[in-house]
């Protein structure tokens, strides 16, 4: 009897301790048996139950762990949920070594994410599985990819993002609609910045912003390429509608008044349009295209909308050097 009492009080000691690890562990930590039940959780699995729920804790230990996951899914993807019972059961039957996953998971209005480890038990039949919130690390990469494709200032798609919506486009039509792109540039722009300053010139360029915005259809991109610039990317659009797309916006800002502080900044903006495939056959061609006919508006005096093609118009001398192209800054 005291030799069965010393066998029990060592394996309580032992399973006291292999318990005290599992719950120092800080991601949510399952402990399957070789059918796939339940053997133990650790205290951060018990204490986001609790965080998530009012409902009272499950009997855990002895649940049926690929049944659970078959039932209603926090997941949004059944698909997923599938492929993750078929890995839980690769380790579980000695088909894998382990398991990973990256899973979106949603808790009312809350999102989540949470990477999925699946690894056989040591020394015994079974998996430990865990389930790590990463939440931050996702954010901090949507963040990180926001920033890289978006103007910081005014919210808009960058010159990256415009160009990768501008390939996307020409990729998903491949030549059969026709696309349009019209090239902004806001006149007189370095003046207002040496009258009234550089918060004059944000507000000048938020204020362009506010009035292109409601012009802009769910399938159009409307973006600030850099400094005074803006672009506005039109699927679906021949060089006939952005025609009239441009110089609706150009008679909406030349009407436009920007109060700041007790004075009034009046704006107008010179516009190049190009489409595709009439003006152009590739992304880079488009932009090029409708940055020559921004640089004609420039130089004919400004406060107006000039097409690609009317380039075929004019003599060979109207053909800009590529220099002159980047002086439009010049020309404000």
């Amino acid at each position: 009897v005291t030799e069965r009492h010393e066998r029990d009080s060592q394996m309580r000691t032992e399973l006291a301790l292999a318990q005290g690890i599992l719950d120092s562990l800080p991601s949510q930590t399952v402990l399957l048996d070789s059918h796939g039940r339940i053997a133990a959780v650790n205290q951060t699995w018990l204490d986001t139950w609790t965080a998530s729920t009012d409902e009272p804790q499950p009997t855990w230990v002895g649940m049926d762990y690929l049944a659970a996951c078959q039932g209603p899914a926090e997941t949004s993807d059944a698909e997923e949920i599938d492929d993750i019972i078929r890995g839980i059961e690769a380790v579980l039957n000695g088909h894998a070594a382990s398991y990973a996953l990256d899973y979106e998971c949603w808790s009312g209005e809350s999102q989540r994410w949470f990477h999925l480890h699946v690894v056989p038990q040591t020394g015994g039949a079974g998996a430990v599985v865990t389930h790590t919130d990463i939440t931050a690390r996702k954010r901090a990469e949507t963040d990180l990819s926001h920033a890289a494709t978006h103007d910081s200032l005014t919210g808009l798609p960058n010159r990256t993002g415009l160009t990768q919506a501008l390939q996307a486009s020409l990729t998903r039509y491949d030549g059969s609609k026709p696309l349009a792109l019209i090239y902004l540039d806001l006149d007189g722009f370095k003046p207002i910045n040496d009258k009234f300053g550089h918060a004059a010139g944000d507000a000048a360029l938020l204020a362009l912003r506010d009035v292109l915005t409601p012009c802009v259809r769910d399938v159009d991109v409307l973006a600030r390429l850099g400094g005074e610039e803006f672009a506005m990317l039109l699927p679906e659009t021949n060089s006939a509608g952005a025609e009239r797309v441009a110089e609706r916006l150009r008679a909406r800002l030349a009407a436009l008044r920007i109060p700041y502080e007790r004075h009034e900044i009046a704006v107008t903006v010179s516009i190049g349009v190009a489409s595709f495939p009439d003006d152009a056959l590739k992304h880079n061609e488009v932009f090029i295209k409708a940055c020559e006919a921004l640089y004609r508006a420039k130089v004919s005096g400004r406060n107006k909308a000039c097409l690609a093609r009317e380039e075929k118009m004019v003599t060979k001398t109207s053909h800009y050097t590529q220099g002159q192209l980047l002086g439009l800054r010049r020309l404000a």
